[in-house]
């Protein structure tokens, strides 16, 4: 009989037990996974919900037709409505109040009903300042490190996470505003370079990432409460940052039991999205089944404050004494036009039209590796709009 070693950490009063049980027992159970956090800003908020079958899957299932409501402790109750499949949103915008306490009720499809405990928020605690420092990581690799600093007052605000919206700009390598065009396929093969009307709409993109780690720190353990933390480190060869780059961080205050959670959660995850994999071992969080005690949820309803603060940087505000260390991965080659007086087919041409490679640019100086009349390379060397980016700024891009 297979079994395996499920560890069950269940908060009560912040102590833990451990306990083996038999797999088999619940090869079949859906378990409910959901992902809640309520903050004080005034907004949409937004639950999301999936299951994982059975605990070995690799895979999780989307939780649809719930019904989603959270009840604040002066007998307000906020409805969400499922937008998208397993993403539930507040009909209306609200925030947390700091006189308050909130309490998460989902209704599954299936009849279960899983209620968490009462939440509020600990503390508040403003970024003061986001930096951007050449460092060295533990691998010994030069790069930028982004810090965070907050300074506060509040004895409550000891436990932070953070998550982040990266955003760079990608600018082609080999972008030009010509392109090659195939005049005559057979001898005598002719092919001329006009200018590429459309060339501009993909110059210049913009990607945005999210983080998707668990990211935090504590300041409880410390003399003052004050939060200097690296919460990012690009090395200095990725291409993310070879032009401009900017970063939304968000800060929010936990409470110890949501710190002791997803910090505990992160250590049973086998990848960097705790939600995304499954885990372990099963650990309970605050939400419990109010049909069967002895049903099984995946989650914390989170509540916090927030506070956001962006910055931008370009490559050469950091690394003015160096060349540029990121480097693109484009193949580039310049094929002939004729290879030979008895070939009837032009190289040129095969690689214009069969591999689909573009102009970069014209080869001035011609070698054996090099011998052709211009230097061809992939569409998305030329082009940002064939990368992960859009050539629609964002609305909050400086330049």
């Amino acid at each position: 009989m297979k079994k395996l070693l499920i560890i069950s950490l269940i908060f009560c009063s912040l102590t833990s037990c451990i306990e083996e049980i038999d797999l088999n027992n619940f090869a079949n159970e859906s378990i409910l996974i959901v992902e809640a956090r309520l903050t004080n800003e005034y907004q949409k908020h937004t639950v999301k919900l999936s299951k994982t079958i059975p605990l070995d899957a690799e895979n999780t299932e989307i939780e649809s037709n719930a019904i989603v409501r959270i009840e604040d402790s002066s007998n307000n109750v906020f409805s969400f409505s499922e937008t998208t499949p397993g993403i539930y949103t507040s009909d209306n915008q609200f925030k947390a109040e700091l006189t308050d306490s909130y309490v998460l009720t989902v209704n599954t499809s299936d009849g279960e009903i899983y209620t968490s405990s009462a939440q509020k928020i600990e503390g508040i605690n403003t970024i003061d300042k986001i930096t951007s420092e050449v460092a060295v990581n533990a691998y010994g690799e030069e790069g930028v490190s982004i810090v965070v600093s907050s300074e506060s007052a509040n004895k409550d605000a000891n436990y932070y996470r953070y998550t982040y919206e990266e955003t760079y700009k990608i600018i082609p390598p080999y972008w030009s505003n010509q392109t090659l065009k195939i005049i005559r396929d057979t001898k005598p093969f002719i092919v001329t370079r006009p200018d590429d009307l459309d060339a501009i709409n993909g110059k210049e993109c913009y990607n945005t990432i999210k983080s998707i780690s668990l990211i935090q720190t504590e300041t409880k353990s410390l003399s003052v409460n004050s939060v200097n933390y690296s919460i990012r480190f690009i090395p200095e060869y990725d291409p993310i940052i070879r032009h401009r780059y900017s970063i939304l961080v968000n800060q929010y205050v936990q409470s110890h039991e949501a710190y002791t959670y997803f910090k505990t959660l992160d250590k049973l995850s086998t990848n960097e999205n705790v939600f995304t994999q499954v885990q372990t071992g099963f650990f309970q969080g605050n939400l419990t089944s109010k049909n069967d005690s002895k049903k099984r949820v995946i989650g914390f309803f989170e509540v916090s404050s927030i506070s956001k603060k962006r910055i931008f940087f370009n490559f050469f505000d950091l690394f003015t004494k160096y060349s540029r260390k990121p480097i693109d991965d484009c193949h580039v080659e310049a094929p002939k036009l004729y290879d030979s007086d008895e070939d009837p087919e032009s190289p040129l041409i095969l690689a214009l039209r069969v591999r689909k490679l573009v102009y970069a640019r014209d080869n001035e100086y011609r070698t054996d590796m090099f011998p052709g009349p211009y230097r061809l390379t992939t569409i998305d060397c030329t082009d940002c709009r064939y990368t992960e980016g859009s050539n629609i700024k964002p609305t909050f891009w400086i330049d």
